[in-house]
């Protein structure tokens, strides 16, 4: 093989290890669930489009299929786990930095080649997407192939000065036109990629060949008809994420985005992206003032601006822009400019070229290890919060998740024996109705842990949850890390923990704090978890009179030493004030306390103490500020 093809290999296998990175490290976010429920139905299923909605709602999804019969296909030999399912786009990645090599020789020079295929490489937003279960990475592999093939068919490049469409074989033409068809049947923006192949045709053929334009131009729009059917099937469609944003701004986070990395803040500061836009005027304005490239240039260019104009234009109708990830496609002739614009720059002076390409490595590099590593960047962690569910909840218990689609990624992972429960039932944006059917599935079951993260697609995103505050005793809640729509859970439950007598399993306690307003009447055993890592405490308190305010409870674990292993502080309830406890009744305050060091063998006491605001303890009737509530011992 020549030193060319070694090169070209060394470059695929770096692409490769980027992408294979870590590839597992993160959940498998809200969109990426509904590639799996693609990925597991036939061919027919998915040629379709027709998608069940838990639990038994037939829908349509807008995305065309390809990608997903594809991905099906792999599942079938791989299986399903977060490496396989992205192995997909893994591979288009790769292949379409060896893509970028060969348009970028063909239309300028060996030199911009290697420069571009360099860019596309360690392009964090390129990585991005080629970690992911979508079909982005396979996209924009199949658009550029679109390009690089009409361009051999066409034998057009600054190295191929014949234009005549006979210099190349059918089976050319034939392989555009699959390519291209297949890339408007992984993602509907394909679509803006026939009107700027159609002009190139045009051009070529336009004043001599008007037939073979004729034909060309039935041949495209027989490859667009059946995808018109999906795109109707969007613009029929509502969606609360897409909204219209004006062509300035839409421009700018495209720059910033492929430039650097996509970003939390939508907008890079301006100094990381200056010198790659700099770069690409520089290509782009020596590209057309000079004879020789100018043809290639006004293709690139071509390729970059008719795509996201008519983008924009069909936005004025129907917004379609959340992020760069839907004009994928004119990243790859943004990185050829810039190849374009450091080839040019190193012609005549290496040392300025040399210090731009390593600027951009060097940000390209930091941006990966942001990706890489920033929580912020953690896409959202439904698998840690549905592995949680599953250790914790009970046969008792009910799961109950708010957003259809997103409870796809749940089931993926949830492998717990409490019934799954879906409200509110897709489409149904009656709130009183989601209400009612929560109210009734809280009083059927022990526990209900509501999913309300990622949200619902139909009513407000915060509706269920505060009624449920308002109406049920939360027991615990968290969040998780979430770069987008969120991923959290709030356990509740209707059966407030409210006693006449204590249960036989408690030791009886009688420790008093403002004179008869509150009583620590008893304490459940204490109990430690096999690793020694949680402990969870179980203590039943009354009140006799009304308390002006909520308490805040302190609980600390301490040795014969004094010595403290254990500390947690708050109110016994976060939305059940001990100002509305029935007074005269029992109530059961259960919770759990981290040992960050492990409990090792020896004698413990758990104390307690009590304050209205924190550091203004309340003292007991004895005087002292704290309680003994229970002993425990850990044996060797």
């Amino acid at each position: 093989m020549t030193k060319r093809c070694w090169l070209l290999i060394g470059l695929c296998l770096l692409a490769f290890a980027l992408r294979v990175y870590r590839l597992e490290t993160q959940s498998l976010w809200f969109d990426e669930g509904l590639s799996v429920y693609r990925a597991r139905l036939t061919i027919p299923e998915n040629l379709s489009n027709v998608i069940i909605v838990p639990p038994d709602v037939v829908t349509r999804d807008t995305n065309p299929p390809l990608y997903f019969i594809l991905l099906s296909g792999l599942r079938v030999f791989a299986g399903e786990s977060e490496y396989a399912l992205r192995f997909l786009s893994v591979m288009a990645g790769v292949l379409t930095v060896t893509l970028l090599y060969a348009v970028g020789r063909r239309l300028f020079s060996d030199r911009a080649g290697w420069l571009a295929a360099v860019l596309g490489m360690l392009s964090s937003f390129f990585v991005w997407y080629s970690q992911e279960a979508r079909m982005y990475a396979l996209f924009a592999l199949l658009s550029l192939s679109s390009v690089y093939l009409l361009l051999r068919a066409f034998n057009l490049g600054q190295r191929h000065r014949d234009c005549s469409p006979t210099a190349a074989s059918r089976l050319t033409w034939m392989a555009w036109a699959i390519v291209t068809a297949a890339t408007m049947y992984t993602h509907l923006t394909g679509f803006f990629l026939l009107p700027f192949e159609a002009i190139v045709i045009v051009l070529v053929l336009g004043r001599t060949r008007r037939r073979e334009v004729v034909l060309a131009g039935m041949g495209m729009l027989v490859l667009a008809a059946p995808i018109i059917v999906y795109g109707l099937s969007r613009a029929a469609g509502h969606d609360t994420n897409f909204g219209f944003r004006p062509l300035d701004s839409i421009s700018e986070e495209l720059w910033d985005t492929f430039i650097v990395g996509r970003t939390n803040t939508i907008f890079q500061p301006v100094w990381t992206v200056v010198p790659g836009l700099a770069v690409l005027i520089t290509g782009t304005f020596q590209g057309l003032i000079d004879r020789s490239a100018r043809r290639s240039m006004l293709l690139l260019v071509g390729y970059l601006a008719v795509p996201l104009l008519l983008f924009y234009g069909v936005t004025f109708i129907r917004p379609l822009y959340t992020g760069p990830r839907h004009l994928i496609l004119i990243a790859l002739p943004f990185y050829l400019l810039i190849a374009r614009g450091l080839d040019v720059i190193w012609s005549r002076s290496r040392l300025a070229a040399l210090t731009v390409l390593t600027w951009t490595l060097v940000l390209s590099g930091l941006w990966l290890n942001v990706q890489f590593f920033d929580p912020a960047y953690t896409k959202e962690d439904i698998r840690s919060m549905a592995r949680l569910i599953s250790a914790r909840a009970t046969p008792q218990d009910g799961v109950v998740t708010e957003g259809a689609i997103g409870s796809l990624t749940f089931d993926y992972y949830y492998t717990g024996s409490a019934p799954r429960y879906f409200i509110p039932v897709y489409p149904s944006s009656d709130v009183n109705a989601a209400t009612s059917a929560l109210n009734a599935r809280a009083q059927s079951v022990d526990r209900v842990w509501l999913v309300t993260d990622p949200p619902p697609e139909n009513i407000p995103p915060k509706a269920l949850d505060e009624w449920a505050r308002g109406h049920l005793l939360r027991l615990d809640h968290q969040r998780f890390p979430s770069s987008w729509l969120g991923s959290a859970y709030q356990l509740y439950t209707a059966r407030f923990p409210v006693y006449d007598q204590l249960p036989s399993t408690a030791s009886v306690r009688d420790s008093q704090w403002l004179t008869d307003t509150l009583h620590l009447a008893g304490a459940g055993p204490i109990v430690v978890s096999p690793d020694r890592a949680v402990l969870t405490t179980t203590l039943y308190w009354q009140t006799d009179h009304q308390p002006s305010d909520n308490f805040i409870f302190t609980q600390r674990l301490v040795d014969d030493t004094g010595a403290e292993w254990g500390l947690l502080i708050g109110t016994a309830f976060d939305n059940w004030s001990a100002a509305q406890w029935p007074m005269g009744k029992l109530i059961k305050h259960e919770a759990q306390i981290d040992l960050p060091h492990g409990l090792p063998a020896g004698h413990y006491r758990l104390l307690v103490s009590v304050a209205y605001k924190l550091g203004l303890r309340l003292t007991l009737l004895d005087g002292s500020i704290e309680s003994e509530a229970a002993e425990i011992t850990i044996s060797p």
